[in-house]
C-alpha cells in the first residue's frame, strides 16, 4: 500500500511540475453571466392546456475549469437561472421554472490551439427549482437536462474571457399534472465567462 501511495505522489508532482513549467494551471476558477431564452414545450404525447410564452431571462453564476489533458477538462459549474416562461389558460397566467439552480458538470474539448481557442462543451444539468410556492405558478420539480455548446477563449492581461452559446435539453417532464399535462424544459444560453489563465 505505501508503494502506491508513493508512485502516485510521484505522479502527481511530476504532473505538477510540467503544468508549472508549460503555466498552464491544473485548476481555474471564475464566474460567469448571461441571457437565457426559454423554450417550454408541452409533451410529445400531447397538445397539452394553454398556451405556452416563452421569452428572455438572465443567469449569473461560479465556474471552474479542471485541466485532464492539452485538450480536455472538466468545467463544473453552479449558476442561478431566472427564466419567463409562462402559460395561459383562458383569462389566467402562470409562471414556470421563474428561478432554478443549476449544477452542470460539462466536458470541455478544445478544438485546435491558437491565439483564441475555439472549444465545445457537452455534460449533464441538473436543475433545482428555488420558486416559493404561489398560486401564480405551477409547481415543478427537479429536472434533468442535457447540454452542449461552443465556446471561445479568449486571453488577456490577467483574465480569460469566454464567450459561451450552449442549449440545454430537458430531458424529463418537470411537471406532470392533469390540468397543463407534462411539460418539457430547455433554454438556449449566450454566457460570458471571466476566469483565471
Amino acid at each position: 500500500m505505501k508503494k502506491v501511495i508513493i508512485f502516485i505522489l510521484l505522479v502527481s508532482s511530476s504532473s505538477f511540475a510540467q503544468e508549472e513549467n508549460t503555466k498552464t494551471k491544473f485548476a481555474t476558477f471564475g464566474l460567469d453571466l448571461g441571457v437565457n431564452r426559454s423554450n417550454l414545450a408541452f409533451g410529445s404525447d400531447q397538445d397539452g392546456s394553454g398556451t405556452i410564452t416563452n421569452g428572455l431571462g438572465y443567469r449569473l453564476g461560479i465556474i471552474s475549469n479542471f485541466r485532464l489533458s492539452p485538450k480536455f477538462s472538466l468545467s463544473p459549474k453552479a449558476e442561478l437561472s431566472f427564466n419567463a416562461s409562462r402559460i395561459s389558460q383562458s383569462t389566467v397566467e402562470y409562471k414556470v421554472n421563474p428561478v432554478n439552480l443549476e449544477g452542470m458538470l460539462h466536458v470541455k474539448y478544445k478544438l485546435f490551439k491558437s491565439k483564441f481557442t475555439p472549444y465545445v462543451i457537452v455534460g449533464p444539468n441538473i436543475r433545482i427549482p428555488l420558486s416559493t410556492p404561489n398560486p401564480d405558478y405551477i409547481p415543478v420539480k427537479n429536472d434533468i437536462a442535457i447540454d452542449a455548446g461552443i465556446g471561445l477563449d479568449i486571453p488577456l492581461r490577467n483574465i480569460k474571457l469566454s464567450p459561451e452559446l450552449r442549449y440545454s435539453f430537458g430531458l424529463v417532464s418537470n411537471v406532470s399534472s392533469p390540468t397543463f399535462g407534462p411539460l418539457n424544459y430547455h433554454n438556449l444560453s449566450i454566457v460570458l465567462a471571466f476566469s483565471g489563465k
